[in-house]
């Protein structure tokens, strides 16, 4: 019988805040390429690195005194899971706000296929493409 089947959510929340911190800031890591190759999409991954990054600070800085840090199998399982599905969703911000890829689904797709390396993709004409994130 498992002795204690409670859940640290806060946890759980003070991690997914802290890996969304690491996804804003690889976002902003673009805008540096973006600047080299005189891409127009900076100004999309510099909004999208600060809303990422904005939330992941929101939840970091509101559950970072929580004194109880470790991560259980049950915390482990939700972090991996809920981490899998909102770095796909915030990384879908730069291909919106660019306008490189029109509609949330098509843009979820794309984001979910790179971060899982599959090879995957919906878009057909790669060598016309800007640098685009």
């Amino acid at each position: 019988m498992v002795k204690n089947a409670d859940i640290n959510f806060k946890l759980v929340l003070k991690m997914i805040g802290f890996l969304l911190i690491i996804e804003g800031f690889f976002m902003f890591l673009g805008i540096l390429f973006s600047l080299y190759y005189h891409e127009t999409s900076y100004l999309a991954l510099l909004y999208s690195g600060l809303i990422t990054s904005a939330v992941g600070a929101i939840f970091f800085i509101a559950f970072h005194k929580y004194t109880n840090n470790i991560i259980g199998k049950r915390e482990g399982y939700l972090i991996v899971t809920f981490t899998w599905i909102i770095t796909s969703f915030f990384g879908t911000l730069p291909f919106l706000l660019s306008g490189a890829i029109p509609g949330f689904t098509n843009a979820f797709f794309e984001t979910m296929s790179g971060f899982t390396t599959t090879g995957a993709s919906i878009l057909s004409d790669l060598v016309h493409l800007s640098c685009r994130p």
